[in-house]
């Protein structure tokens, strides 16, 4: 089973919105065990008139949990809670960095008084109910002169301790509010063929992944078929505004990471660079002091 993300609530006016440019794709991936959620997107961001802005842009986020309570001082300096979500959003560019930007620090500074001998813990829905609010105060902002093009849709995904299990919400703008408003809703992932969409041709990618996944003979090629058909699309340029490089979050009990591509340096020789949205970490990136990047890479 394909979802496509908020098409119930947005297909009344996703015909005038035309400024959701890219393709993103989230699904619980069970190939490891335990299983992850992965989310791919595109890195590319065009401007009105279709020309490419650039295609190093980040459209999925790793946000961080940081729970602090009381020490013996009094002050809220002692952490007990750590974690990260994973955050994708397709649409306004300028919504989603900010987005991110205003988030970090907020939610890797949170405090707790203690009850008794419980400390509460976030909840992924508790975070993805901030998303959404900040989400819906950014797309009004914006919305004063960028008009339509502020409007994004958003999935928030990863493994909520609370509750124990993965977890992953969509927020959507909900037609014919007045001011807009961006609701949060949780997905039911409990089918192995769920898959969100998000972005430009949902229906053509469902297609793309759901034939993939037919055509495989093996369980990797299977649960990572959202990931290749992906990568396929964004080196034939279907979309002119899917483009750039592919970008990777895997989302597991011990938080969300954002992987690096490895790239053959010559096709079919083993040597290869390693690339994060699509820059190079050696070369454009290069030495931090005495250290270097090493981000986990998958090929």
């Amino acid at each position: 089973m394909i979802l496509i993300l908020g098409i119930s609530i947005l297909r009344p006016i996703l015909r005038w919105m035309g400024c959701i440019m890219t393709i993103v794709a989230c699904w619980v991936n069970a190939e490891t065990n335990p299983p992850q959620v992965c989310a791919v997107s595109d890195s590319r961001i065009s401007a009105p008139d279709g020309s490419v802005i650039s295609d190093s842009v980040a459209k999925i986020f790793s946000l961080p949990i940081v729970s602090r309570r009381p020490s013996a001082s009094g002050h809220f300096d002692q952490i007990y809670y750590a974690h990260s979500f994973g955050l994708a959003v397709a649409g306004s560019a300028l919504l989603s960095l900010n987005l991110n930007a205003l988030l970090v620090p907020v939610l890797s500074n949170l405090i707790c008084v203690p009850q008794g001998q419980d400390l509460a813990i976030p909840s992924l829905e508790d975070v993805a109910s901030v998303v959404a609010r900040l989400h819906t105060e950014l797309c009004r902002q914006i919305g004063v002169t960028a008009g339509n093009r502020a409007l994004s849709e958003a999935v928030v995904f990863g493994y909520c301790h609370r509750f124990r299990r993965y977890r992953i919400f969509r927020l959507s703008p909900v037609d014919g509010s007045a001011p807009l408003t961006v609701c949060c809703q949780e997905q039911d992932t409990s089918a192995r063929e769920t898959v969100l969409l998000l972005g430009v041709g949902q229906h053509e990618m469902a297609q793309r992944i759901a034939d993939a996944r037919a055509r495989a003979t093996s369980e990797i090629a299977w649960w990572r078929a959202p990931d290749w058909e992906l990568r396929k699309v964004v080196a034939s340029a279907m979309y002119p505004s899917v483009g750039g490089a592919i970008q990777l979050a895997r989302a597991s009990e011990h938080g969300t990471l954002l992987f690096a591509s490895l790239e053959p340096i010559n096709p079919g020789q083993a040597a290869a660079t390693m690339k994060y949205l699509g820059l190079d970490l050696d070369g454009t990136v290069g030495m931090v002091g005495p250290c270097r990047s090493a981000m986990i890479a998958q090929a």
